[in-house]
């Protein structure tokens, strides 16, 4: 949030089984096109810059 200005939620065990844990994204109707392009490039930055493991989107 601090950083990129976007807010990401984490689900963390208990709620999700320990290597299971994932991030919940919410869209609101206010969110247009850009600010979903600029949530995938600060994403895939992010990913990048940590080398995390990509997998895919759970929707």
């Amino acid at each position: 949030m601090d950083n990129h200005g976007i807010h990401v939620q984490p689900i963390n065990y208990p709620t999700v089984p320990r290597g299971t844990e994932r991030l919940r994204l919410t869209l609101s109707p206010v969110h247009g096109d850009d600010d979903i392009d600029r949530l995938i490039r600060t994403l895939s930055e992010i990913w990048s810059q940590c080398d995390l493991v990509r997998r895919d989107i759970v929707v």
